[in-house]
């Protein structure tokens, strides 16, 4: 493809970008500006609903205040917006958990609460004809087998009569069966909504719901009948009834999506047995959504069509000096650097572009010769530093092996009887000649480290008898002298993949830190566990909790922590560096886990075949 119609291509690929952002954000703002508005305006419904809902308990109340002190000799339910008035003398008079917290509480009460078809019976048989719910099959609405609800949803309040002492006689309580309950959910919606269609549909709609079933609404199907025994969609119901809390967004409604508004309700033991909802519905939001976005796309398609004729002619005014740079950046990425770019361009701006190219040139010429120079020189500053510690910890290892074996030799007596002055210096000096031989092993081990010489050969050992036993010999008299109890709990015959000498310095190196850092007559707990593919080893010691800052930065190399209670304790801060490679070259981690009491360090190691890796 020529670089003309790359430019011309780009350009109008950067129109459309554009256009589809501007068109996008079109779309964000209608959603904010309209859809979002619509959204705050159904929760306000909702909060209505509920005030409306709440205010039908406010009235009976208030009539049965009066029937309290009066009587309820001829006084029909239905004067009061009640379905039913009965009177307990005792608690188990109902099953009413309303009238029951009246008799408690010694005071008014009022609330929602289901009505089981035994008690329906009791209040009236017709209650019961008439507040039966025939489930009808909804889309999206969570798997049933019931076929009729035949509890009823009612609000109640109840007044307690009290004689002079102060003690419930009897409750006087009255309740509206919400069932079936059209003049409520008609009143509800005529408060709130206009009076008008939208293509056929009502534009808002209004519903009280028994656990998951419409069992009073003005949401029509598509025969055009109220949708009393449809049900919520699953989604709605889990958050509303399942969690308890409000849903508000789009929600399919028996068969358009509405932008809607939920809340649970609840009886007065904090039950949730149904919920309230309010809708507008989505299709005239989402039509003038299509609208507002049409005539965008008819601006931007023509705004497209101007841009990509100026692109064309400008992308021919300045592909061939911008071809020319194209073919010498080919050349500098081969490694050629040529000393003049000609475009033979008369804009102003291409010339200077040209010129700014040849001195960058230059520059990328001059800079990597300095930087392959500098290269050089540092790989073999490098070289020689790697030589020299592997050189100088080797050399040093062999003369220290025959120091070290001298001064115990004198020290423990085999070359004759010493004094106590003698003994206390010659401890001091194997204490020294220790830490020196200590630090001269790390050295070595960081320069193999180092030059990629650290190989690992795995093959089946023992965990406890090869490793750990070895080495809590190896500190049997360090451990004696700290008077530490240490607790092994790996199992005998635990088996592990590894390089045995290289987790027998692993080994060494956090059972010795176990015990330079453990406190006195403190504990050292060796333990093992299966971790899915990976076996963790745990070595526990009584100490000084580490900070959350120090666990992060103990693994560096030359680290050395700052513990006030082990300032006197000699390290070279390599120790868990190299032990942390070792294990890492195994595939496995090491972690420290902070106790409250001291510190744990968890050894992951792979469970899996043998192998060997550098």
């Amino acid at each position: 493809m020529k670089l003309r119609s790359r430019i011309f291509i780009s350009i109008l690929i950067v129109i459309l970008v554009l256009g589809s952002a501007i068109a996008l954000l079109g779309f964000v703002v209608i959603q904010r500006e309209i859809v979002a508005r619509s959204q705050d305006e159904v929760s306000r419904n909702l909060k209505s609903m509920r005030y409306i809902y709440n205010a039908k308990t406010d009235g009976i109340i208030e009539a049965l205040s009066i029937i309290s002190h009066n009587g309820i000799n001829k006084i029909l339910p239905s004067e009061i917006g009640a379905d039913y008035i009965r009177v307990a003398t005792q608690i188990s008079d109902t099953p009413s958990s309303v009238v029951r917290n009246a008799f408690y509480e010694k005071k008014i009460i009022s609330g929602s609460r289901l009505v089981a078809p035994a008690e329906l019976e009791l209040l009236g048989k017709a209650f019961a004809a008439d507040s039966a719910i025939y489930i009808v099959e909804t889309q999206r609405a969570r798997p049933t087998e019931k076929k009729v609800e035949d509890r009823a949803l009612v609000i109640e309040c109840a007044i307690p009569r009290l004689d002079y002492l102060g003690n419930v006689t009897s409750v006087l309580y009255a309740g509206r069966i919400i069932n079936n309950d059209v003049d409520l959910i008609d009143e509800i919606h005529n408060f709130i909504f206009e009076d008008t269609l939208y293509e056929g549909k009502l534009p808002g709609t209004a519903t009280i719901f028994l656990d998951d079933v419409r069992i009073t609404t003005n949401v029509l199907t598509e025969k055009g009948e109220r949708a009393i025994g449809t049900r919520v969609s699953e989604e709605v119901y889990n958050k509303v009834i399942g969690s308890g809390e409000a849903y508000r967004s789009r929600a399919f409604v028996v068969t358009d999506w509405y932008v809607t508004a939920y809340e649970p309700i609840s009886d007065p033991d904090g039950k949730r047995i149904g919920a309230l909802y309010v809708g507008r519905l989505e299709k005239p939001f989402m039509d003038m959504t299509i609208r507002v976005l049409l005539i965008f796309g008819l601006i931007l398609a023509g705004s497209a069509v101007a841009g990509s004729i100026i692109s064309f002619f400008l992308a021919s005014n300045i592909s061939k000096p911008v071809f020319e740079m194209y073919k010498a950046t080919k050349k500098i990425s081969s490694g050629l650097y040529p000393k003049q770019v000609s475009t033979g361009s008369r804009i102003k701006e291409i010339h200077s572009l040209a010129e700014a190219f040849e001195t960058m040139i230059l520059d990328l010429s001059a800079r990597e010769s300095a930087i392959t120079a500098k290269s050089e020189q540092l790989a073999a500053l490098n070289k020689s530093y790697l030589d020299l510690i592997g050189f100088v910890s080797h050399e040093l290892k062999g003369i220290l092996a025959s120091t070290i074996l001298n001064a115990y030799t004198v020290r423990d007596g085999f070359l004759g009887m010493i004094n106590f002055k003698q003994r206390k210096a010659l401890d001091s000096i194997t204490r020294n000649l220790d830490y020196l031989a200590e630090t001269v092993k790390n050295f070595l081990n960081l320069s193999r480290i180092e030059k990629g010489e650290l190989n690992i050969s795995k093959a089946e050992c023992l965990l406890r008898e090869d490793i750990f036993d070895e080495t809590l010999e190896a500190f049997g008299k360090a451990i004696a002298d700290q008077e530490m109890v240490v607790i092994n709990e790996i199992p005998v015959g635990e088996k592990i993949p590894a390089d045995r000498d290289m987790l027998f310095i692993v080994a060494n190196n956090i059972v010795g830190n176990a015990i330079k850092y453990g406190n006195e007559k403190g504990r050292i707990i060796l333990s093992v566990s299966a971790n899915g593919d990976m076996t963790d080893i745990e070595i526990y010691n009584d100490g000084q909790p580490l900070s959350k800052e120090d666990a992060d930065k103990m693994f560096g190399k030359f680290v050395r922590l700052d513990l006030a209670k082990k300032r006197h304790v000699k390290g070279t801060g390599l120790g868990l560096y190299i032990t942390k490679e070792i294990v890492e070259r195994h595939g496995g981690t090491l972690a420290c886990r902070l106790e409250e009491e001291g510190n744990s360090f968890i050894i992951s190691l792979p469970r899996g075949k043998h192998e060997e890796s550098a």
